[in-house]
């Protein structure tokens, strides 16, 4: 940078000199041989310095310009990462789990395995069978099965359902059988649990889920109790499953006496 400011005072200077001696000669030529000698080698020296300023610049153009393409090549390797360093892979969202829900219904031919489509428009009828109970005047209790099986590919965990139910109808607890909290008398029922044990998946499984609720099925078994009015005999009611990583899901059904349903 000093070098080539350098360069530039140079040829300025040296060829103002020339200039100036160019003017002095136009007006105020010398008179005698010696003068006219000493301005002839005057100009010589000033065009010599301005020649030698004019071809060191060209030169160092000249040079520079020679260069460019391997700079440029370098400072294209230095923002470049090397060939041998591969590029992070894509992130791809977790695959979330998906619920599958099945409910038992009670018919006159025996006991069915119904699967609960999700959505608001979406129902299934469903038979039960009432539990008298001495304990319970004027009611009955109604027990309901239903199986959830996660079918996604990460399990569901912190599992809560939300039941929905008309207001003359008492729910007692949502239990998982396997824990014991539905005693044996319909008027017993330990408070409910939440949220509810973890549920791996089981994606490639089909069909209805396994009726023997052992542990090593890969659905969980719940019951729900109700203590219903004797004077009630159909009702609706909504279900919605809520669980980490899963959407909201509401399922609806209308039940009815076994004797009732199809």
């Amino acid at each position: 940078m000093v070098l080539s400011l350098l360069i530039a005072a140079g040829i300025v200077l040296s060829g103002a000199v020339v200039t100036w001696m160019g003017v002095e000669l136009t007006f105020f030529p010398p008179q005698s041989a010696e003068g006219r000698r000493k301005v002839r080698i005057a100009l010589g020296i000033s065009f010599s310095i301005l020649l030698a300023f004019t071809l060191w610049a060209t030169l160092r153009g000249e040079r520079a310009m020679a260069d460019l393409p391997k700079q440029i090549g370098d400072y294209m390797r230095s923002i470049t990462a090397p060939p041998s360093v591969a590029a992070p892979p894509p992130v791809r969202p977790l695959a979330q789990p998906k619920l599958r829900l099945w409910i038992r219904s009670s018919t006159k031919t025996g006991m069915h395995t119904l699967e609960w489509t999700p959505g608001m428009g979406s129902s299934i009828l469903v038979g039960y069978g009432r539990n008298v109970s001495p304990a319970i005047p004027n009611a009955h209790t109604v027990d309901i099965y239903f199986f959830v099986r996660d079918v996604g590919a990460t399990p569901v965990a912190n599992l809560v359902i939300h039941p929905q139910i008309p207001p003359s109808i008492t729910l007692k607890c949502i239990d998982c059988p396997n824990l014991g909290l539905i005693g044996v008398a319909p008027d017993e029922c330990n408070p409910p649990i939440e949220p509810l044990p973890t549920i791996f998946p089981a994606p490639k499984k089909s069909g209805t889920p396994d009726l023997s609720h052992g542990r090593s099925s890969p659905e969980l078994y719940l019951r729900m109790r109700l203590i219903v009015p004797d004077s009630t005999s159909r009702f609706d009611i909504d279900l919605q499953l809520v669980a980490d990583s899963v959407l909201p899901t509401l399922y609806r059904a209308q039940f009815v006496p076994m004797m009732e349903a199809p």
